[in-house]
């Protein structure tokens, strides 16, 4: 099992299309098993923008909400991204 953590400043934009896609990835494939979180150190609302491009890869991101990177589980990662 994969922890992975994207991280970015606002985790408003990049942080969560990259969650997204890691989520439909390790769904996709199945053998991959990933948790994936998202987190910002000064967050800001999820651009709009966001999660219109990801539904044009039928990626729903609406459900995701913005998350301090202080409320990740740094204990379980295994891998961390910053964008």
């Amino acid at each position: 099992m994969y922890h992975i953590a994207c991280v970015c400043i606002h985790n408003s934009c990049q942080s969560q299309m990259a969650e997204g896609w890691l989520n439909h990835f390790s769904k996709l494939f199945g053998k991959v098993n990933i948790q994936s979180y998202s987190g910002g150190i000064l967050t800001q609302p999820i651009h709009p923008y966001v999660i219109e491009v990801m539904k044009e890869s039928k990626i729903d991101v609406s459900h995701h909400r913005v998350k301090s990177l202080f409320t990740v589980p740094i204990d379980r990662l295994t891998h961390m991204i910053t964008v």
